[in-house]
């Protein structure tokens, strides 16, 4: 276990992290020396990523029932990055959403088994944000 602070922005599709020991001595930390990774911001919001093959996967809701995780990854042409979302039900079925499917859809379909009619509206009616899928998941872990 490796308790730090990392001074240095943070990049999750970077295999290789940095941070610095008591002495100022940078030292280099692979991904895949890392089962669990919690950074909090100067908001004191934190963030948990866990290690998948070379790089960071982001825990966004982690219920009884369902578990919701974000990779990133960066795009060789531009550099530019791209968020990739998947749901794991207890089943252990993984649902991806990703640009060319409906997230409104996959989390009908997610939340088949469970699923009440006024969940199935809220899914129905409410913008897909971030922010609207977590309380929906949070609603359906009731």
């Amino acid at each position: 276990t490796i308790i730090t602070k990392i001074p240095i922005p943070f990049n999750p599709t970077n295999p290789k992290l940095f941070t610095f020991n008591s002495l100022n001595e940078k030292i280099k930390i692979n991904v895949s020396d890392i089962k669990e990774l919690t950074i909090t911001d100067l908001s004191n919001n934190s963030q948990l990523f866990i290690a998948e093959g070379k790089f960071l996967t982001k825990i966004i809701f982690k219920g009884s029932i369902i578990k919701w995780y974000r990779t990133y990854v960066r795009n060789a042409y531009d550099g530019s990055v791209m968020e990739n979302d998947y749901m794991v039900n207890e089943n252990n079925e993984k649902f991806k959403f990703g640009v060319f499917n409906n997230k409104r859809e996959k989390l009908k379909e997610i939340t088949f088994l469970h699923s009440t009619p006024e969940l199935v509206k809220l899914i129905e009616n409410m913008k897909m944000t971030d922010e609207n899928i977590l309380m929906i998941l949070k609603k359906y872990e009731e």
